[in-house]
């Protein structure tokens, strides 16, 4: 098991070494041995994300809101559509890559308007690769690069109020409770209240 380990993360290194991905590509290797990739328009790629999202479609329905769960049904599109809206603008949709395999996404999103200086971080996960420590170690790897890559201002992470894994994350950061907003969106077919989490740079500096 070590022996298997220690050859994925060299291999992991060695691609991040070989500088397969351009400029314009977010990739990252996290803590615990975890890559975080944006998916392209490669057959492997969309494959990965499709095998996924059918096998978990019912549990991200629970917790995705209705725009973001249909968009994730068609693997092709949302990453077409993920490439595009990334193109310049700092936003991108990364996969989660967990042992070779895909486990999940994160997504960096930038404000509009006065907002631009300011990003919002979502994420999900596959069940089986859920309580493994990946979706915090993923969310700290982009929240660095937010700020201190991008020179962003604040981060924040909004989730519903009763998705206690997600809020979790946002919690062990030691991100702070901005809000709650009522009836915020539609998810599963029912309207829920959002809570809303911020981090600013000068305090995620200075957390450790």
């Amino acid at each position: 098991m070590e022996h298997s380990r220690a050859t994925f993360l060299h291999k992991l290194r060695r691609l991040l070494e070989a500088r397969e991905f351009d400029g314009t590509h977010f990739v990252r290797l996290a803590g615990g041995g975890i890559l975080l990739r944006q998916l392209d328009m490669t057959d492997g790629d969309i494959d990965a994300l499709a095998s996924l999202v059918a096998r978990e479609k019912d549990y991200l329905r629970l917790w995705l809101d209705e725009y973001s769960w249909r968009e994730l049904l068609d693997a092709r599109r949302y990453i077409d559509t993920s490439l595009v809206y990334q193109d310049g603008t700092g936003s991108f949709d990364a996969g989660i890559w967990y042992q070779n395999q895909l486990a999940g996404i994160v997504s960096v999103h930038r404000g509009d308007g006065k907002r631009r200086q300011n990003v919002a971080v979502g994420y999900w996960l596959g069940r089986e690769y859920q309580g493994k420590g990946i979706a915090t170690q993923s969310v700290m790897a982009v929240v660095d690069y937010a700020f201190e890559e991008r020179g962003f201002g604040d981060v924040r992470i909004c989730t519903a109020v009763g998705n206690t894994r997600s809020r979790a994350v946002a919690e062990r950061l030691r991100f702070m409770l901005e809000r709650i907003e009522p009836k915020a969106e539609k998810i599963n077919g029912n309207i829920v209240d959002n809570v809303v989490y911020m981090m600013i740079r000068e305090v995620w500096r200075g957390r450790i």
